[in-house]
Order: C-alpha cells, then sequence, then structure tokens
C-alpha cells in the first residue's frame, strides 16, 4: 500500500456520549498509525488526544495514549477503530473509553499548512491553560492589586474595583457551583438553582394532555420530544445517550455513572425520576432499561434516523 494515498490533514465530527467537532494530523510510518486530534466538546470544551495503532489494509485500530482537556473526569484508556473508504479520502468508525463514554466518528480529508495546524495546536493548549488556570492567575492578580495599592504605587478607584471585579461569577463559576451543591442551596432570591427539578407524574400528564390535539402519532412524539428537550438537562440526556448503547443496567452502575460525569449525589433520583417519569426508561427488579420511546429519543439527539 502506497502510503502517501493517507491525508495528514482530516476534520469531522464525533457523535454519542460526547458531541463535536474533530479536527486531525494523521502520519503513518510502516503500519504504525498516529493521530493527534483536537475535540471541540460542546459540553466541555476543548481536548487534545493523542492516539497511535496499527493500520491494516483499510482498518486502523488505535489507543489512547494521552488526553488533556477539562471534563471533570478523563480517560485513561480508549480505542478508536477506523475503516478508510473513498481511496482514503474519508474514514469512519467507532470509539470508546475506560470511563463508559462511546459513540462514532466520521472524518474526510481537508487541505491545511503544517503552520496551520500547529496555530490551531498551539491556540487549544493555550485555550486549555487558561481556562484551567484562569481561577489562580484571577486571583493572583487580585492579590497583586491589594498588595500595590497597600503601598500606594497605584491607587484603585471603586469604578476601576468594581470592574476588575466583574468576571470573577464566569472565572469561579464552577467552584461556585460546588460550594452551591455542598450547602445543597436551592434558591437565592427569586432564582431557582436546582439543575434538574423532578418531573412528576402531574407535570408530565400535563404535557401529554395539551398534546393530545396533535392527531397522528409521529407529529406527537415529535413535539412530545421538543418537550423533553426544553425540561431534560445536558448531563440527563448523556446519560439516556448511555443507557441506549449499554441497553441495561443496575441502578448502582447507574449512579456511579451519573456521578462521574457531573450529576451531584443529591440529584442522581431527581435524575432517575426524570428519565423513567418521561417513558424514556423503566426500572424492573433494580434493574434500569431503555424503552422503546427511549430509543427513538436518543437518534431525536443524535440526529439519527429512527
Amino acid at each position: 500500500m502506497d502510503n502517501s494515498k493517507i491525508g495528514q490533514f482530516w476534520k469531522g465530527y464525533v457523535s454519542g456520549t460526547n458531541r463535536g467537532k474533530v479536527k486531525a494530523r494523521i502520519t503513518l510510518k510502516a503500519d504504525t498509525i498516529q493521530a493527534k486530534v483536537i475535540l471541540e466538546d460542546q459540553a466541555f470544551g476543548p481536548a487534545m488526544i493523542s492516539l497511535v495503532g496499527k493500520l491494516t489494509g483499510e482498518n486502523a485500530d488505535i489507543h489512547l495514549i494521552d488526553f488533556c482537556g477539562l471534563a471533570p473526569l478523563s480517560p485513561l484508556d480508549g480505542r478508536l477503530t477506523l475503516k478508510f473508504e473513498n481511496n482514503f479520502q474519508n474514514a469512519q468508525g467507532a470509539w470508546g473509553s475506560d470511563i463508559g463514554t462511546s459513540g462514532n466518528v466520521n472524518l474526510h480529508v481537508v487541505r491545511m499548512s503544517l503552520i496551520g495546524w500547529w496555530t490551531r495546536l498551539g491556540v487549544t493548549r493555550l485555550r486549555i491553560f487558561w481556562l484551567r488556570r484562569s481561577p489562580l492567575l484571577y486571583t493572583l492578580l487580585l492579590l497583586a492589586v491589594v498588595i500595590l495599592d497597600m503601598f500606594r504605587p497605584v491607587q484603585m478607584s471603586y469604578h476601576a474595583l468594581i470592574l476588575l471585579l466583574i468576571p470573577a461569577p464566569y472565572v469561579f463559576r464552577k467552584h461556585l457551583s460546588e460550594l452551591i451543591q455542598a450547602y445543597r442551596v436551592r434558591k437565592i432570591g427569586p432564582v431557582e438553582l436546582d439543575p434538574q427539578p423532578p418531573m412528576t407524574p402531574d407535570v408530565f400528564q400535563l404535557i401529554h394532555q395539551q398534546l393530545q390535539l396533535a392527531v397522528q402519532q409521529q407529529v406527537y412524539e415529535a413535539v412530545a420530544f421538543l418537550a423533553l428537550d426544553w425540561f431534560l438537562v445536558l448531563r440527563t440526556k448523556q446519560l439516556l445517550i448511555w443507557l441506549s448503547q449499554a441497553q441495561r443496567t443496575d441502578l448502582a452502575s447507574f449512579n456511579n455513572r451519573a456521578t462521574s460525569i457531573g450529576v451531584p449525589s443529591d440529584n442522581v433520583e431527581a435524575t432517575l425520576n426524570a428519565i423513567v417519569v418521561s417513558g424514556c426508561a423503566t426500572i424492573t427488579d433494580g434493574t434500569l432499561a431503555i424503552t422503546d420511546r427511549g430509543r427513538r429519543y436518543v437518534n431525536h439527539l443524535l440526529g439519527t434516523p429512527n
């Protein structure tokens, strides 16, 4: 096989428990294939992934060797299988990791210079560094301002101080969220902070009654899915996608999976209740299983035909 047939730069997307656009650089030495991937995860932001494996014919079996991102739980091991098509101009396959995430990938060759690739890689690395270290850097900036103000080389007005403190809620949003969960704060004035309000049977019945005007079942279900899109939070949808791939699981595994993707422990029961009451899953003898409606809703989320 002529190694030059494989394009060096690729672009596409991943879907499944993680969703987002990807850019990749693939290099081949003999039958050893290496890939450096930039992932723009819709939920967790940018990530850089390094993989290495073997190419056999038109099939590649690649394993994760490094992951650098912002997700609360990073994989230590993972696998990507690719099948190249159209004279090595397209590729599609499946991926999975040791933390239970999995899905599909679709790639195609693009034109890009090596300088352009290194620029994108450097910008992504800086973004990850900033998003990881911004609380520390911002805190050091505030301390420097206080020290300078104490020794009077800089005199700061109240207006300038207010402007300096405006980014604080954004910079410390993760820490504030953890503090709110630790002290079980659910309401600040008129603002509700509960990340997943429990969907009671009465709430879902109200949605159901309002949608009874739709005559055709397909129209009714499409509108019902739009209602679920509005009601279910992102992590609940991620759990549904994971459950659709697992088909069924015990409640302990569901609880572990929920907490691993950032669902607060005191909100896991409400999340489970939302999935069951919406008709997307059922519980039988301590086992949680996806329903036909749940599978169709997951297909709706992933944009795949039922």
